[in-house]
């Protein structure tokens, strides 16, 4: 069995390439180590976000997978009804984000209250029928837990790679 203390030798092989792209950038695509993972994926998640930390009353963020966590260095985030907010974390109106990284050193102390199993979440590759699939069985345990996935993946079509989503959530069920 995986866990934290004994994490398994993917997981390691893993964090090790991510901490060379890190520190050397992303070589194959020639994008130089600052701009290499620094969480530009998270302005157009911004909304869903702070839609779910309305549902949810959450008041702390894991930001599991951070990158550099430059994401959270954004200033005047405009909303949708046109408030400007200072910082993402005004904007989504919680107390405290924490970034962590295993890969990125200044982000890679684990966080309490991580799986308590110690394993890893964010290394799990799978198409997406198989996360539905998951995502549902897991549900399933627990019908008065509100919850939201969205799963992304690309795909091939005529001209080239598309991003595709979908949504999944409690509300469906």
């Amino acid at each position: 069995m995986y866990s934290r203390e004994n994490p398994s030798p993917r997981y390691r092989e893993l964090t090790q390439l991510y901490r060379q792209m890190h520190a050397e950038g992303e070589q194959f695509l020639k994008i130089p180590p600052e701009q290499t993972f620094p969480g530009l994926s998270l302005p157009s998640q911004a909304g869903r976000i702070k839609r779910l930390v309305a549902a949810t009353g959450a008041t702390n963020i894991l930001d599991y997978g951070s990158g550099k966590g430059m994401q959270y260095d954004l200033r005047g985030i405009k909303a949708e009804d046109g408030t400007v907010y200072d910082s993402i974390q005004d904007f989504w109106d919680v107390d405290f984000i924490q970034c962590y990284d295993p890969s990125f050193t200044p982000f890679s102390k684990l966080p309490t209250g991580r799986l308590p199993t110690g394993e890893n979440a964010h290394c799990t590759i799978q198409p997406p029928e198989w996360w539905q699939a998951l995502i549902r069985r897991v549900a399933a345990q627990f019908p008065g837990v509100a919850w939201e996935f969205w799963i992304q993946w690309r795909e091939d079509a005529p001209g080239g790679p598309r991003l595709v989503e979908t949504r999944l959530s409690s509300e469906d069920s």
